[in-house]
């Protein structure tokens, strides 16, 4: 039988997600098919996907470039380590709702 088993790795034994009993990656065998980084207990920042190398990210060149000061997403970017895939620019109006979705990158 071919069957795969996916196993869910929590990093190293006592390290901050171990503790907080969240997923720092899913793994086949001995390779780590994706990759989290949080922000928090629960927010993920960046998911890197080895395999295909494709990357969510929120982080950016700056510490968290993707997200305003109140941790909404502003910056949403899918890229490889040579280019951006995918990215989509959001604004918010003054009470929180959003209001402006733009694609810089990508079909649609």
């Amino acid at each position: 039988s071919c069957a795969v088993q996916l196993t869910y790795s929590y990093g190293t034994s006592g390290g901050t997600n171990d503790k907080a009993s969240r997923v720092a990656g899913i793994v086949e065998s001995s390779t780590t098919l994706a990759g989290y980084t949080y922000l928090g207990l629960g927010a993920v920042v960046n998911v890197d996907y080895s395999e295909p190398g494709v990357e969510y990210d929120l982080i950016g060149s700056t510490p968290y470039a993707g997200l305003d000061i109140f941790n909404r997403i502003t910056d949403s970017r899918w890229k490889t380590s040579s280019s951006d895939l995918d990215r989509i620019l959001y604004g918010y109006d003054r009470v929180g709702n959003r209001r402006q979705k733009g694609r810089l990158i990508g079909a649609c």
